[in-house]
Parts: structure tokens; sequence; C-alpha cells
């Protein structure tokens, strides 16, 4: 009688059976294998880190023909960079561009230089969005009208137009980004069933750069992020595609 209600006691300590079938995305179903993607999913955030670092250091922010000459007229430079600005006797427009390096960070403007009577400013205009300055006299010469101590040096390295993060960067930047936002749709794709969200919803959010590092972060266990407090309830992609629409124009000077 003793043993037979030690028995009955134990039966009543069981937890109870849960039944049915758990809803995708639930944490409790993020399995061994299911975890093995976390590694992936950390190693792509380093990335992302990496890149954002590089961004600045290695890359130059974009400013206006107007910013440079407020600087050097108020004598805050010493030293600008002139890349293909037109000799002396040629004829026609060249996209110029100036670089200079102002407290940690480093800055370039582009404008374009018309030189000749046939030639049209608006048409030279149209070669680049951002020059929108037109300027018939070197700019060099106009810097230097401004502080004539100021050195110009002469930079003949071709214009490139790699973008991450609203910076001006190198190509290898630029790709090492691509990839990177590559790999996290891949993740997307294949990967186990995200958390906060259906795939499709990941999918219209996915903007790069911010939506591929916060689909990394938030979709699925992070080491400092709470985990969703009702799992079954996810962002469907009707939602999440009215969402993108303002998302991508408040990110649009972040994207590359």
């Amino acid at each position: 009688m003793l043993a037979a209600g030690r028995r009955a006691g134990d039966l009543q300590r069981l937890p109870p059976a849960v039944e049915g079938p758990r809803p995708p995305g639930s944490p409790q179903l993020w399995s061994r294998s299911d975890r093995r993607w976390d590694r992936i999913r950390y190693a792509l955030v380093i990335g992302w880190l990496l890149v954002i670092v590089a961004a600045p250091v290695f890359g130059e922010r974009t400013a206006s023909w107007g910013d440079v000459r407020s600087l050097v007229a108020s004598g805050q430079l010493d030293t600008v960079a002139v890349s293909q600005e037109m000799p002396p006797g040629s004829t026609g427009y060249s996209l110029v561009e100036l670089h200079w390096r102002h407290g940690w960070l480093r800055y370039q403007a582009q404008v374009v230089q018309v030189r000749g009577r046939g030639e049209s400013a608006n048409g030279a205009g149209t070669t680049n969005d951002r020059a929108k300055v037109v300027l018939r006299t070197p700019p060099s010469r106009l810097l230097t009208s401004l502080q004539p101590d100021l050195l110009v040096t002469r930079d003949r390295g071709e214009p490139h137009d790699a973008y991450v993060f609203g910076w001006q960067v190198p190509n290898a930047a630029e790709m090492s980004a691509l990839l990177l936002f590559l790999a996290g749709f891949g993740l997307l794709v294949v990967g186990p069933q995200p958390w906060r969200g259906t795939r499709w919803a990941w999918f219209w959010l996915l903007v790069p750069p911010i939506g591929s590092i916060v689909f990394l972060l938030l979709s699925g266990p992070t080491t400092g992020v709470r985990r969703p407090r009702r799992p079954s309830r996810r962002l469907t992609g009707g939602w999440a595609f009215l969402l993108s629409i303002p998302l991508m124009a408040i990110l649009a000077p972040y994207r590359w």
C-alpha cells in the first residue's frame, strides 16, 4: 500500500503533456540542428559590423562644393586634392572630384568643369546627378583665390561610385556588403522558420543594410534580445509589404 501511494504521488508530480502541434517560429521548435544556423547569423552580424566600421575609416563622406568653399574660406582646410581637372588649353567638360580631410573624417565633392564657347553648361551638368554645380573656372583656382596658402594636390585616380551607408568606399567594401546581403537572403530561404515574421514578411523588410542586420538579430535567438512573448503571432507578408514602403523612404540615405 505504501509503494502504491508513492507511485500515485509521483504520477501527480509529472508535468502535463503538451497536445497538438506547436506553432511555427516557436522558441521550443528551435531544435539543435536549427541552433547550428545561429553561428551563421552571428558571423554575418560580425561581417556587417566590420563593413560599418570600414565605411568611415576607408571611405569618404559625400559633401558639396559649398562645403569645401566655406571650409577653405574660413581657413579650416590647408590641403585639398583635385582629380580629373581639365588641363589648360583643353575644351569640353569634365567631372572633377575634390577630396579633403576635416577632423577624423574624409570628404569628397564633385563639380562639372566646362571650358569652351560651344559647350553647354546645362548639358554638362547631366553627367552626374550629384555634381549639380557647373564651373567655367578651374575649381583649384577658385579655391586658391579664397586662400592663397592652400595646398592643392593632383590626384589622377579614376572616380568610382561604390557607396555603403552613404559613404563613397573602395569597390571591395561594396562587394563585401553585397555578399553579406546575399548570404542573409540565403539564410532566409533555406534556414529555419524565422521568428517575429514569416519568410515573406522578412523578404519585404530585408532592405539592405539596416533591414538585413535587423533580420539577423531578430529572426532567431540572439544573446541580449528578448524572445517573442507570443511566437505564434508573426508579421505576415501583406502587412510587411505595406510597412516596407515608408521604411524604404526613411532608410534611403543609408542604402548603398
